[in-house]
Formats: structure tokens, C-alpha cells, sequence
């Protein structure tokens, strides 16, 4: 089975309608509706890299030792 991802707006009457579909007339398919959800990483600007600063400092207990100046230099912008 092929899967074809799509997005749409839900109409004010609660219809959704998809258009362009890779299907012939008569096929059946299957319908799957996934809410989408806004994702907060999207609305970061490419300037600002998102970054898990707990996991950064949980990461930091796991190391031995520093390797390089470049090390060096990423744990002091913790």
C-alpha cells in the first residue's frame, strides 16, 4: 500500500476536500485524518538553532575529557 501525504484546511462546515489525488475514478482508498499540530522549532529563524540545554548539561556529565579548543569553546556557550 502507497501512502500519499497531504495537507489540508478544514472548510466552515467541516468538510475537507483533496484535490489532485494519483487515483483513477471508481478506486477505493483509505482514510487516515491526523490533526497537525504547529511545531515551535519552525518558528525559530535559521539564526537561532534550537537547542536543548538540559540535555546539553546531561551530555556534559557523560565527558572525560576535552578533546580540542573547539570543546573548549562549546561548553562555555552552555
Amino acid at each position: 500500500m502507497n501512502a500519499y501525504k497531504m495537507e489540508a484546511v478544514v472548510a466552515e462546515n467541516g468538510t475537507v476536500t483533496l484535490r489532485g489525488l494519483p487515483f483513477q475514478v471508481g478506486d477505493t482508498v483509505e482514510v487516515i485524518v491526523l490533526e497537525q499540530r504547529p511545531n515551535p522549532q519552525r518558528e525559530l529563524s535559521d539564526r537561532e538553532p534550537a537547542v536543548d540545554r538540559d540535555y546539553l548539561l546531561g551530555v556534559e556529565a557523560q565527558l572525560s575529557e576535552w578533546v580540542s579548543a573547539e570543546d573548549e569553546a562549546a561548553y562555555h556557550d552552555l
